[in-house]
């Protein structure tokens, strides 16, 4: 396996809003409405009058700026921020964004949700050719790339520097003139314009932050697009015709909030529907259906509803437990399990979409026989950790011992699919090593 794909780097929120006149604080509400995509760090970097300003700290958004000044700090009418998921080795405050770069010729902000596939190498390179990186965060490389770029124009230099970077990425980039967003040739990670009654323009990783703030959608970010948003309005500008929409199921999944709509497709909706094609493909003798909270619930109704299931409430989340799924490390996620849900202790049978160590804490908890229909949860942490090189024993279930795991199989041709296609042998990498985990916990549970 190459060293591109050695380590998984980020999921994250990003917010920016231009030509509003308190944008810091739009943007604090925007970034809200984005917390459950990160809640490791967070940062807002605010343009008063081609002045970058900006704050950051790790955290929860409400800790980063627990003090109200630090938002009247940031003054102007232009503003992005960012909040911050990341794997572990990745978590120091040197990481958090919005990165503020400070040129001869001007400055920038830059913020980014994402991995980049061929980071590793090109951050060799780089550092080879005497840049000098001051994060480990594979976001830096981009601008690294476009001032050494030898194009004549701005716009030039971010285009090349956009198409020598691979992988599943959504930038957020301030300039003293303007906002500039761009969205990778798949479209790997969501991203929206929006547009508020004052004539601000909003860009926003889901569409439920440009509710929080009143914004109307205008249209979401195409796959190899450029987005200029200034004084005059926005415009739309491409960086390569070779693409492919090809969203990343995670996101229908389980990173985007039910309310969230991607590419017109509103996200309960889809995750309703998974559950009742699960009913339809995979039924199971069964006294009732019980979601995993939060992002199972949708699910769940979907299922008991195809399946004539009553759909009970069986395991209760401490709402003030951040996402355990995207904690660093597994050690921690297990650990947060087990702070977040309180199992009701049921001898019947327990029908649910479950992830990594909630079955051993249902199990534990005397609940009886259940199936583990929808591992994709589960299946991704296990990749993601054979990913970055930990020592996991195939033949030890990471999910305890007595239950019974029902894999989807189109969700296995999907990868094939990929796989298959032109994405470039980064993708391929990835798929094949994704693909292999699936046999592997297959033949565990066979």
């Amino acid at each position: 396996m190459s060293a591109e794909l050695e380590d998984i780097h980020e999921e994250c929120g990003i917010f920016g809003v231009w030509g509003h006149p308190d944008a810091a604080r739009l943007t604090y509400f925007g970034l809200h409405a984005l917390q459950h995509r990160g809640q490791e760090g967070a940062g807002i970097v605010s343009n008063d009058n081609g002045n970058l300003i900006g704050h950051r700290g790790k955290g929860l958004l409400t800790q980063v700026f627990s003090d109200e000044r630090e938002i009247q700090r940031l003054k102007g009418s232009h503003s992005i921020g960012h909040v911050r998921y990341a794997t572990a080795g990745s978590g120091g405050s040197d990481n958090i964004q919005p990165f503020i770069f400070r040129f001869h010729d001007g400055d920038m902000a830059l913020c980014h949700n994402g991995n980049l596939t061929n980071c590793p190498s090109l951050r060799r390179k780089l550092e080879d050719e005497g840049a000098i990186f001051h994060s480990n965060s594979d976001t830096e490389v981009l601008m690294h790339l476009i001032r050494r770029s030898s194009k004549p124009t701005f716009m030039d230099k971010l285009k090349e520097a956009l198409n020598t970077v691979h992988g599943g990425f959504a930038y957020l980039i301030m300039t003293e003139h303007a906002m500039i967003g761009a969205l990778d040739p798949n479209g790997f990670r969501p991203l929206s314009l929006g547009k508020m009654t004052n004539g601000a323009y909003v860009l926003a990783s889901e569409t439920c932050a440009l509710d929080t703030v009143g914004a109307e959608l205008v249209r979401d970010i195409r796959p190899g697009e450029i987005v200029v948003v200034d004084d005059n309005g926005y415009h739309i500008d491409h960086y390569t015709d070779q693409t492919q929409l090809a969203i990343c199921s995670m996101e229908f999944i389980y990173f985007a909030r039910p309310d969230s709509n991607i590419y017109g497709v509103n996200v309960h909706s889809a995750r309703k529907r998974m559950g009742a094609r699960l009913a339809q493909e995979s039924p199971v003798d069964a006294d009732m259906v019980i979601a995993v909270p939060n992002s199972s619930l949708s699910a769940a109704s979907g299922y008991s509803e195809e399946a004539g299931l009553p759909n009970e409430m069986g395991l209760i989340k401490n709402q003030y437990v951040a996402r355990t799924f995207i904690q660093p490390t597994q050690e921690l996620r297990e650990q947060g399990v087990r702070m977040k849900l309180l199992s009701r202790e049921e001898r019947k049978t327990i029908r649910a979409f479950l992830k990594a160590p909630i079955p051993k804490y249902v199990y534990e908890h005397e609940a009886g026989r259940f199936d583990l229909m929808d591992c994709y949860e589960a299946a991704l942490a296990f990749a993601n950790g054979l990913l970055r090189g930990e020592k996991i024993n195939p033949n030890v279930s990471p999910w305890g011992d007595g239950q019974s795991v029902i894999f989807d199989p189109d969700y296995t041709k999907l990868l094939t699919d990929m796989q298959n296609s032109d994405l470039g042998t980064d993708v391929n990498g990835y798929c094949d090593k994704f693909l292999k985990t699936l046999d592997v916990l297959k033949a565990h549970f066979a």
